[in-house]
């Protein structure tokens, strides 16, 4: 059994860590064991944790992660904290003091919403991170700036779409994002943004139009 830090925020922040930029995580953690571990792992990578909320009486977030190496699949069994970030009690008033941007998991969403209103007001960037429907997510959506998805996201989102690049589409169209990046296992990914511009020069890069409901867009593999 391994036990190791995981969650598409904290890898996200964990990345751009590596590469020099200063990060910090906002999340609500139990005062137990393994929210012990969590914001250990975390600040041993040099993330700032000083806004993870540690409450007693709650049970840190984890997830059970059970690999086939036979079939190349794996299980994921999770259990999620019993309380998320309170978006009057748990945001601070000055949390986005110094900041250029904003990453989301899509998690405590009410919470996020209210960040992301203070950033939108700020003119501080948002980029959200989503990969199924969670509750109140349609308030968070519209406020993204940048909007990042697994293959399935945009199908959800849009389920009458006719194309995994109409659900992207239709996710543009629903809010101020300025692009969605939806990612394509071993077929790489696939970028939509609202302004067309310059692309770099790569035989594996292909660059065209998309024009779906009043808009067109610059679509990048």
């Amino acid at each position: 059994l391994n036990v190791m830090g995981g969650g598409n925020a904290a890898n996200t922040l964990t990345a751009l860590r590596r590469l020099g930029m200063p990060c910090t995580l906002m999340t609500k953690l139990g005062a137990d064991g393994n929210g012990n571990l969590i914001k250990s792992e975390l600040e041993a990578e040099g993330v700032d944790t000083s806004l993870c909320v540690s409450q007693a009486g709650l049970d840190s977030p984890f997830t059970y992660i059970i690999v086939d190496q036979q079939t190349a699949t794996r299980t994921c069994i999770h259990t999620p904290i019993q309380e998320e970030l309170d978006p009057q009690a748990d945001v601070p008033s000055d949390v986005l003091d110094g900041v250029s941007l904003v990453h989301m998991d899509s998690r405590s969403t009410l919470a996020a919403i209210e960040v992301a209103r203070m950033a939108n007001e700020a003119g501080v960037g948002v980029s959200l991170d989503i990969e199924k429907e969670r509750p109140h997510v349609e308030g968070l959506l519209p406020l993204a700036d940048y909007i990042f998805t697994n293959s399935r996201y945009p199908s959800i989102f849009s389920p009458d779409s006719e194309s995994l690049l109409h659900g992207m589409a239709a996710l543009l169209e629903h809010g101020r994002a300025k692009l969605v990046a939806t990612t394509l296992g071993e077929q790489g990914s696939v970028l939509m943004r609202r302004e067309s511009g310059p692309v770099a020069d790569h035989p594996d890069v292909s660059v065209e139009a998309f024009g779906a409901g009043d808009g067109e867009y610059q679509v990048v593999r």
